[in-house]
């Protein structure tokens, strides 16, 4: 049975995402093969007519995948200039994106993650700086409210000192009560976060 006429061709719609099926040519001829895939490119929308142009079928190793060049006759009549590559997969025509469309998509990719990253980098940068004026800042505060504590039983009143415990270290415990006066405000508590036995 011979395959349909191809369809009127509008080339005003053919757009970069384009691609052309026609399942029902494909099932009457068998497939798309490189004895046919020229005749299958003529009812696509990418074909077209001109003045030394044509298209040509390029060599492929895999069968399911064939390629095609649109090119176009030298003035000086020695050769062709090849303006756009296009493929057949499966049945469906797709036209290969040109190197300045790949590039300007690769690019576009790449700044979009790099944006990403630096609003991630910005946002950790933001909440490093406040724990850091908190670091800072909390011993100045709390010594213009708080006195100093001055002995082991303020610590834990103000929870800074865990209660003691059978199990405690009396050694560390000897030295909080015996050099209260010898650190600054503040301090002493981190010392201990040190030693462990400070509340979380």
């Amino acid at each position: 049975m011979d395959a349909p006429p191809p369809a009127a061709i509008d080339q005003t719609a053919v757009t970069p995402s384009t691609c052309f099926l026609d399942p029902v040519w494909l099932q009457q001829v068998g497939g798309a093969r490189a004895d046919n895939v020229l005749a299958y490119f003529e009812r696509s929308p990418f074909y077209e007519t001109g003045e030394g142009l044509e298209f040509a079928l390029e060599r492929s190793r895999n069968p399911r995948c064939l390629a095609i060049s649109k090119r176009r006759k030298k003035a000086t009549g020695d050769g062709f200039d090849v303006e756009a590559y296009f493929y057949v997969l499966d049945g469906t025509i797709y036209q290969c994106p040109t190197i300045d469309a790949l590039a300007t998509s690769r690019l576009r990719k790449a700044g979009n993650y790099l944006t990403k990253a630096f609003g991630e980098m910005r946002a950790e940068c933001d909440r490093l700086d406040e724990a850091r004026r908190a670091f800072v800042e909390a011993p100045a505060l709390a010594s213009e409210k708080t006195p100093a504590p001055r002995s082991r039983a303020e610590l834990e009143s103000r929870g800074w000192l865990n209660p003691p415990r059978d199990d405690e270290d009396f050694k560390l415990r000897a030295f909080v009560d015996t050099h209260m006066a010898d650190y600054p405000e503040g301090m002493l508590s981190m010392r201990l976060n040190d030693a462990d036995v400070v509340q979380p």
